[in-house]
């Protein structure tokens, strides 16, 4: 869960300073534009709205007028205290600036160099807001902080910084739902360039949401920039698992290890995957190969050895079917049966055995925290009964402190045996 985590903005890559980059009122030929002008400058944005909207209606084609409007919203956006007033009045600039651009093309770098002077100022009022809110944690303030961010994307529609840092803010201001568009119209801006923490965060959202095809598309695009991020690779996984479709996921996994054979996150996941798709054999082959590669992975440890112990258990469900079958016929097994049970008994304990090192391994590298620890501590000390390893299942009891449960009864070993995968 990302609920009460607290997320940093993103530090702004330069400070650009622009000479003469805001637009500054002239003399025009249209005293309707000079006595909005000469309102702005005095602060009545009413009556300087008022006269713009008047040389409108004498020339809808004044690209003037249009900058005009712009400056306008844009001191009235400045002293705006309301946060959605402050994006509706950059809405209004951003529009009005466009509207100029069409009607003269020539603006437009002039307009452009406005735009940065008012991206960078907001960015920068927008950082402190947000170092603010971090120190007063308040959610209000964080959704202060999201306005100016969005305000600065609205000016700059191409600059992924914006859209990062609203979804920051919106993120600590426990806006999940609203930071969804957020986030994918920042990563639209540069999927090839945006920090992998961002794929991750929309990635559990749309898991979160049960939006499962649209986390599988933005995964394996992210994992296709950031093969050896293993957050992102297990996330991927278990978009795959919740959206049910296993074979679309082996599928996509076996390509990946085909691909990139010496990738350990690769080869553990699809290992994983097929685990919890009860192919045990070919799960232990990527599992142990995983281990090879990434010998401080516990949980690919813990995985290897939990393929075996279900190997172990499919054994015995064929033992119990054949000793119930002889109890139902009431007869005694023929030698054909005698001979195969023999074989199954000493292939079941053989599996126990090779579970052993693996859980082992686990053992070691886990820390109690890990959500897999418990299950290795039931598991490697049932191991150890059913192979009578009597004095290492009692040195693993202390194992059950670190967890607060009991030891599993000696009697386990007669107990069919099986064991789940992460």
């Amino acid at each position: 869960m990302i609920v009460s985590r607290r997320y940093s903005f993103h530090a702004l890559l330069c400070a650009v300073f622009l000479a003469g980059a805001v637009l500054t009122g002239c003399a025009t030929g249209d005293p309707n534009i000079n006595e909005a002008e000469s309102a702005l400058e005095d602060g009545n944005y009413e009556a300087a709205l008022e006269s713009v909207e008047r040389a409108l209606e004498t020339n809808p084609e004044n690209a003037q007028a249009y900058l005009t409007r712009a400056d306008i919203y844009q001191d009235q956006a400045t002293e705006a205290s309301d946060p959605e007033e402050r994006v509706r009045l950059y809405e209004q600039v951003a529009e009005a600036q466009q509207q100029a651009i069409e009607i003269n093309p020539e603006l437009e770098s002039e307009i452009q160099g406005q735009r940065q002077f008012a991206y960078i100022d907001l960015m920068q009022q927008g950082a402190q807001k947000f170092n603010e809110a971090q120190e007063a944690g308040e959610e209000a303030l964080f959704q202060e902080t999201a306005s100016f961010f969005t305000s600065a994307r609205l000016l700059e529609p191409d600059s992924s910084g914006a859209y990062i840092n609203e979804a920051y803010a919106r993120l600590n201001a426990g806006e999940r739902e609203e930071v969804i568009p957020v986030l994918e119209q920042g990563i639209e801006t540069s999927p090839d360039t945006v920090d992998a923490n961002l794929y991750s965060i929309l990635g559990s959202l749309y898991v979160q949401n049960e939006r499962y095809d649209d986390a599988i598309t933005l995964l394996d695009e992210a994992t296709g920039f950031y093969t050896d991020n293993r957050e992102l690779q297990e996330l991927r996984l278990n978009a795959y698992t919740a959206s049910g479709n296993v074979e679309e996921a082996l599928s996509a996994y076996s390509e990946q290890v085909e691909a990139n054979p010496e990738n350990p996150i690769f080869r553990y996941n699809y290992g994983s995957l097929l685990l919890n798709d009860e192919q045990y054999e070919e799960a232990a082959a990527q599992l142990e190969r995983a281990t090879e590669l990434n010998p401080e992975n516990g949980d690919a440890f813990f995985n290897l050895g939990a393929s075996y112990v279900n190997q172990a258990a499919n054994l015995d469900e064929e033992i119990s079917e054949i000793e119930e079958r002889l109890r139902e016929e009431e007869r005694e097994a023929t030698e054909e049966e005698r001979e195969r049970l023999e074989t199954l008994s000493g292939e079941r304990q053989g599996l126990i055995e090779q579970s052993i090192p693996p859980f082992e391994q686990a053992y070691d590298l886990l820390e109690p925290s890990s959500p897999n620890y418990s299950t290795v501590c039931r598991e490697l000390y049932r191991s150890y009964v059913l192979v009578e390893r009597t004095e290492d299942a009692e040195e693993l009891e202390s194992c059950f402190d670190d967890i607060d449960e009991t030891p599993p009864g000696m009697e386990s070993s007669e107990e069919e045996n099986g064991s789940g995968g992460q």
